[in-house]
């Protein structure tokens, strides 16, 4: 995607307008789906915990939604720390609605009963200013602030008719909790205890250029090095392409196709063109079909990671490539 269709679509899940195509999902599951993706994503000198109500919590809701809003809560606790020391604590729950505050229940639209997902920090905390803009469009309380996270998060929470409650003080740390109808119980998967990045038999090692915008190329990054791998970083093709002049001994590329300036697959065909022996895997939110319809008739189909991905499958098809598979 483009910057501005990026920006597009997150500005439509501030709005509470982002489709989807919701079933009743365990909210519990979908957050063990993504453990390991958590664990990396808050920063290297907090304490994260998961702590989950045991059972099922049952949500109507997409499980890329659900995981967005996890996510960028997280992010947003770990930028709350400001690379100090600290802790944050992901909790799940369920709690009658009698019980909220009144204007949370009254964003609950009726629901007798919600399910909670929690994100708890010790960082700085909010002043009164800043909880009464936190949801804001492109504000931040940090300089270095992403803008759009949290009235993403407000967005999405809004569209699945729930609520967003914040609790914080200055120097006392933050509490943002989201509340969504909890639904009866269906046939739902069963939880189980959340589960780390990846097992001792996936770790390996060369180095690996990442192309991608920031908040992936970051995170794809973080979880590469934990697993023993060295990371170089570019925003775009034509960057890409002089860190592979600059360093030859690049083991394997992961190439977004979707970049400002040049399109993925003609930076592709010049880093073949320039290394031929160099390994690349395609990452796009396209289907693998569409892009391989874009290339030559005979080239070579190249490894291919669909987006949005886990930990797990980036790793397996890392682990593919340098393998020669």
């Amino acid at each position: 995607l483009t910057e501005m269709t990026r920006l597009a679509q997150r500005m439509l899940a501030y709005a509470g307008k982002t489709p989807i195509n919701p079933s009743t999902l365990d909210l519990n599951a979908c957050l063990i789906e993504v453990h390991g993706v958590m664990q990396v994503l808050v920063s290297k000198n907090a304490h994260f915990q998961a702590r989950l109500q045991p059972g099922k919590l049952p949500v109507h809701s997409e499980e890329s939604q659900l995981q967005q809003i996890a996510t960028e809560l997280l992010m947003n606790a770990s930028e709350a720390l400001r690379g100090r020391e600290g802790a944050i604590t992901l909790e799940t729950g369920s709690v009658l609605t009698e019980t909220l505050e009144p204007a949370v229940q009254a964003r609950l639209t009726g629901a007798k009963s919600a399910a909670f997902l929690r994100v708890i920090d010790t960082g700085e905390g909010l002043t009164a200013t800043a909880q009464a803009r936190i949801f804001e469009p492109f504000y931040s309380s940090r300089a270095a602030g992403r803008g759009l996270g949290l009235a993403v998060v407000d967005g999405l929470v809004r569209g699945h008719h729930g609520a967003i409650e914040v609790q914080s003080e200055p120097g006392s740390g933050s509490t943002f909790t989201v509340y969504l109808p909890l639904q009866r119980e269906q046939a739902l998967p069963q939880s189980s205890a959340p589960v780390s990045v990846a097992s001792s038999s996936q770790r390996g090692s060369g180095l690996i250029l990442i192309v991608d915008d920031e908040t992936l190329r970051n995170l794809v990054s973080r979880t590469l090095t934990m697993q023993g791998f060295q990371t170089l970083l570019a925003t775009n093709g034509d960057e890409a392409l002089e860190v592979l002049a600059r360093e030859p001994q690049v083991d394997l590329v992961l190439l977004d196709l979707t970049m400002p300036q040049r399109d993925g697959l003609e930076v592709y065909r010049e880093m073949l063109r320039s290394y031929r022996h160099l390994r690349v895997v395609l990452m796009s939110g396209y289907s693998e079909q569409s892009v391989a319809s874009r290339l030559e008739p005979g080239a070579p189909i190249p490894l291919f990671l669909q987006k949005p991905f886990r930990a797990g499958e980036l790793l397996n098809i890392v682990q593919r490539a340098l393998a020669g598979a």
